[in-house]
């Protein structure tokens, strides 16, 4: 009868949302600890506009710079290029100098471009440069769920109330790659790898936002990338062998220009690099099978903590000693952490199982 008590008082406050504080203080800690040493994507290169940059050049970045800075990378065959700044109006406003930038884009049609998503009623608040408007796989949102102090999740689609379907700007840039993509009700499939759709009370979420596509990140994906600045490029700095055959992206670096974002392993994470994180992991997923974290059904996490509940019931009946049932307690909680965790880097040690296989053969 007690078990049964304290698993009514746990699965009540679980549904009221009293413990997601915690359980994410032990998903974020997991997190961190399977995401290895930093590393970084041979495939995937940065170009961020500084602080220096943006004294040199103005902010934003006029029509014709940008138009030089997209050619000069274009010239060296990428795989794609993708643009993590707004251009929805001309730069300077009076049009002057966006011819160049719209020749640019209209040459060059792995340059790929963002806009912000509103919501189900108003699909577009801040919309696509009118010169990739017309081209759909052209441009992709770069909205991230947020909420309890960090992004954990990432959009494959989002959908209006017409209809309509739009990609994420990673997805945008995956499938620039050639990745073959499939989907079968709420499952979507890249490559070697199916994403199932998130529901607002996996995991430790309880009532959280699921509109559109959305999936867990890993945050296996490097935490460094090659990176260079505006100067860089336009100066001549770099070799063109930075960018053949490359995923390019370009986005603001600078303080002032607040694009930053929070997520378990790191603070102030600049939004273009966050996408990089995001698009490598779509790749992984694709190219080599790697798998989305997912969660159990309520049935079953219910189950979980039911079975425990007895568990500790049945050690608390039949061992009486105080000092052996602190010990047993102590070990049954350090056996939950560790069963917890096992289960949690399952497709880590499965990946890194395959990964030497491959190399012994």
């Amino acid at each position: 009868m007690l078990s049964m008590g304290v698993f009514v008082f746990i699965a009540g406050a679980r549904e009221f949302g009293l413990f997601q504080s915690t359980e994410f203080l032990a998903y974020d800690k997991f997190l961190t600890w399977r995401a290895g040493a930093e590393t970084t994507d041979p495939r995937i290169v940065i170009v961020e506009i500084t602080e220096s940059d943006i004294g040199k050049y103005d902010f934003p970045i006029p029509d014709d710079l940008l138009a030089k800075l997209l050619e000069t990378i274009a010239t060296a065959k990428p795989v794609a290029i993708g643009l993590d700044i707004y251009r929805d109006m001309a730069v300077p406003r009076d049009g002057s100098r966006l011819a160049e930038l719209n020749r640019v884009f209209q040459q060059n049609q792995n340059i790929v471009g963002i806009f912000t998503f509103g919501d189900t009623e108003h699909a577009i608040r801040i919309p696509p440069a009118p010169a990739l408007a017309k081209t759909p796989e052209r441009y992709g949102f770069n909205d991230f769920p947020f909420e309890l102090g960090a992004v954990r999740r990432g959009f494959l689609f989002l959908w209006d109330n017409q209809g309509h379907v739009y990609p994420s700007f990673a997805l945008a840039l995956a499938l620039q790659t050639g990745l073959s993509t499939t989907q079968e009700g709420s499952q979507f499939q890249i490559g070697k790898t199916t994403f199932p759709r998130f529901r607002s009370n996996d995991g430790g979420y309880i009532r959280a936002q699921d509109g559109g596509h959305q999936f867990l990140l890993d945050f296996k994906s490097p935490r460094k990338f090659v990176t260079y600045s505006l100067d860089d490029i336009l100066s001549n700095r770099v070799n063109e062998d930075a960018w053949r055959g490359k995923i390019v992206l370009i986005g603001e670096g600078a303080e002032s220009a607040h694009d930053f974002n929070t997520t378990p392993l790191q603070a102030n994470v600049r939004g273009v690099e966050l996408n990089a994180q995001l698009l490598n992991q779509l790749l992984r997923a694709g190219e080599h099978g790697d798998k989305p974290t997912i969660a159990w059904g309520e049935s079953a996490e219910l189950a979980w903590i039911f079975a425990w509940c007895i568990l500790g019931g049945a050690v608390g009946f039949f061992i009486r000693r105080p000092l052996v049932l602190l010990c047993s307690c102590c070990a049954l909680g350090a056996a939950l952490s560790a069963i917890c965790w096992m289960i949690f880097g399952f497709h880590t040690f499965r990946r890194l199982v395959a990964i030497s296989r491959q190399q012994r053969w």
